[in-house]
């Protein structure tokens, strides 16, 4: 896939070793490292909205 905005234009390429994984694992893995993510910056709120009123 290439995009073109203006003068810059961006290639999209597969990434060929996650393609080749079997979709049970792709889906093990991506749940890891949600919670990977989630245990090293659950507690940040410096990114939360404020709430509304």
């Amino acid at each position: 896939m290439v995009i073109g905005i203006g003068s810059c234009r961006v290639c999209r390429y597969a990434h060929t070793d996650w393609e080749r994984t079997p979709q049970e694992e792709r889906d093990r893995r991506s749940k890891r490292n949600f919670y990977r993510f989630l245990k090293k910056y659950g507690h940040s709120t410096d990114l939360l909205l404020a709430k509304s009123k």
